[in-house]
């Protein structure tokens, strides 16, 4: 008689479950996969309640998660990114609610006419949508490679909490002295760093990594009582709902508290999300893997665990924040055009001037003698937004708040046409009291280190905003560059290093195979290295398919243009000489930092040269290499920054969990 086969233990209770049984992705942040074939040893069983949707009727629907043995498992070897996922996955998600999740997907929440709220996915746009659906490892794990975008809710504990300060409909600022007072007070502290979207930022956000998990609700009152601290000590920027209370009703209009995360009720973003660059002591930008840009999770993990690990500076965080806010959405740029938009005749609307969309960095005063000479929006989002950016320029200048009032409104006066901002053919008068509203904001502080830095490269030029004949004034462009006439060959060695690591890049894997394929990368990196040489000047990575367009290469994606010199910095046959200046624009521009290149100490020999003492440098290390665009150091006008705080010890690691809950719930 054949063996009957025996049922696996059933349990109801987590409690109940011995160490010895865990789930397959528990198995696997221990670092041990379940074997194949392998069947349940035990299950655990959840009633769970589901509304229906169809009809008015609640149903128990019963969870069932297999449970394997020890004994059915391996040990496996882990490579550090999937140690570096799992690290990740113990900090952020596993302390949080594991049975509610927000996704970033297309569609919105609507009410329809019995006031019942639900999600339609024909709007065509995306927006955060609730789930009642476990945050597993495998979500967490698309979430780091940017195929999708989740967010947790609080649980009982927490690794972290996160400071969210917004821009959108906040004054400017108002956010400002806020990011101020907040980084100066934990800057080097609970290892703080800064998120923020690699462009079109509306906000920031400000993390604290605590190591050790321990109960969310102290963790939120412990903040709450930093933020009265720090409200005592600068009582203008509100940090906290009881001290906007206090304020008299008329004078509460555009702040809002600032929100803390995890949250029991609203979701929150998981940090390293796609378009977000973390910057702990510089810059974490996405590394190249698998054919495609990816954020660094091993960089990220290695500093939040680093006993010894250093803090991006003030100065270069709050430069690099600047640079990719969207200022548009602020109180002050989107105070009062939609409402007066409401009242404009359907014929004036009808001609009223759209702007394009796009980024100021680098074309400001292009758009700024196009909005004023032509009535062209171009990229500003709304007439007050150019405004505001001219009144900045006004000021960074040097010019008197009355005369920069002054000089805005003699400016609408010459505007050829009036359709750009509805309110001009009759309500001028509202037109003057928002420049005088903008005006007074923009000078209750020093011009920020960004203006002052453009201020003075347009003075080197004869370029005055007040003046509009200094308006034609233009750079000398640049003369071409001669590559170096010394002929290159390569040995055996070279060209296999560019078979293996250049050549999948440009031409793929299968196609870097070919003979002649590699023969054409032989001859333009000849070519290349020659040009490098002769290049005394930035060069931005989009200059590099008219550089080898004679060898017919396809290098034409940004990033793989990207990771073409990133190889090459690898290698060392480039190493980066100067990080700190921006590209000439010309037509549409670049809009991203250029750098200055020099010849790696590997490629050195064949120019009859010694090897560069700063090609060891790659990934760069020292923070002297790194600044943004057009940041000068040691600018001894420049003193509005305070200095930092010392740095104090850490407290704690992240921890691994033992527990025997499982990751996929």
């Amino acid at each position: 008689m054949a063996r009957r086969k025996s049922k696996p233990q059933v349990f109801s209770r987590w409690k109940d479950v011995p160490s010895t049984l865990a789930t397959r992705n528990s198995w696997k942040l221990r670092g041990r996969k379940v074997n194949a074939n392998a069947e349940p040893a035990a299950t655990i069983e959840q009633v769970e309640e589901r509304q229906m949707t169809v009809i008015d009727h609640t149903a128990k629907i019963v969870k069932v998660i297999h449970l394997y043995h020890e004994n059915q498992t391996t040990p496996t070897n882990v490579s550090p990114l999937e140690r570096a996922k799992q690290s990740f996955f113990r900090a952020f998600v596993k302390p949080a609610n594991r049975r509610r999740l927000i996704k970033r997907c297309k569609g919105a929440y609507v009410t329809d006419s019995a006031d019942e709220r639900f999600w339609d996915s024909s709007i065509d746009e995306e927006g955060w949508r609730t789930f009642k659906e476990s945050m597993t490892l495998q979500r967490t794990e698309s979430h780091l490679s940017g195929r999708e975008e989740y967010g947790i809710f609080g649980g009982e504990n927490s690794c972290h909490l996160m400071i969210d300060l917004d821009l959108h409909n906040v004054p400017y600022s108002l956010f400002l002295r806020r990011l101020n007072v907040l980084l100066d007070h934990f800057h080097g502290k609970y290892r703080c760093h800064v998120q923020v979207a690699e462009r079109d930022a509306r906000g920031v956000h400000m993390i604290l990594f605590f190591g050790n998990k321990s109960p969310l609700k102290t963790r939120r009152k412990w903040l709450k009582e930093e933020f009265q601290k720090l409200e005592r000590k600068h009582p203008d920027i509100y940090l906290t709902a009881d001290r906007i209370n206090a304020l008299p009703r008329e004078e509460r209009n555009g702040i809002k508290p600032v929100e803390v995360f995890p949250a029991r009720q609203f979701g929150q973003r998981l940090p390293l999300a796609r378009g977000r660059i973390v910057l702990p002591d510089k810059p974490l930008h996405f590394i190249w893997r698998r054919g495609k840009l990816r954020q660094d999770v091993e960089g990220y993990m290695d500093w939040l665990i680093d006993r010894d690990r250093q803090y991006m500076d003030k100065d270069t965080v709050l430069s690099f924040v600047m640079e990719r806010l969207d200022l548009s959405c602020a109180a002050e740029n989107s105070g009062n055009d939609a409402a007066s938009q409401v009242r404009v005749p359907a014929k004036q609307a009808a001609t009223k001037k759209s702007h394009k969309k796009g980024k100021l960095r680098g074309k400001t005063r292009g758009e700024l003698v196009k909005l004023w000479n032509d009535a062209d929006l171009g990229l500003f989002a709304n007439f007050n937004a150019g405004i505001y950016i001219t009144l900045s320029v006004l000021h960074a200048q040097g010019d008197s708040e009355v005369d920069a009032v002054e000089t805005v409104m003699r400016f609408v006066d010459e505007l050829p046409d009036v359709s750009i901002c509805s309110r001009l053919p009759d309500q001028r008068e509202k037109v003057d009291t928002d420049i005088r509203r903008i005006a007074r904001g923009v000078w209750q502080d020093e011009p920020s280190y960004t203006w002052q830095v453009v201020s003075a490269e347009w003075e080197k030029i004869g370029f005055r905003l007040s003046d509009k004949t200094t308006w034609d004034a233009r750079r000398d462009a640049p003369p071409p560059v001669v590559p170096s006439d010394v002929e290159i060959t390569f040995t055996d060695e070279e060209k296999q290093a560019l078979v293996e690591k250049l050549a999948p890049i440009v031409f793929g894997e299968k196609q870097a195979k070919k003979p002649e394929k590699q023969e054409r990368l032989f001859q333009a990196m000849a070519l290349f290295l020659r040009y490098i040489k002769g290049c005394d000047r930035e060069l931005p990575v989009s200059a590099l398919p008219a550089i080898l367009e004679s060898f017919g290469l396809k290098v034409r994606n940004h990033d793989k243009q990207t990771a073409f010199f990133n190889c090459l910095r690898e290698i060392e046959w480039l190493y980066v000489s100067v990080d700190y200046d921006h590209p000439r624009k010309s037509g549409g521009g670049v809009t991203h930092r250029a750098r200055r290149y020099g010849i790696g100490k590997a490629m050195a020999y064949k120019f009859g040269e010694p090897a560069p003492s700063l090609s060891f440098l790659y990934p760069p290390q020292q923070m002297e290499l790194y600044s943004v665009s057009r940041f000068r150091r040691a600018d001894p006008r420049l003193d509005e920054i305070p200095s930092f705080e010392d740095q104090i010890d850490d407290i704690g690691e992240v921890q691994a969990g033992t527990s025997t809950k499982p990751d996929n719930e």
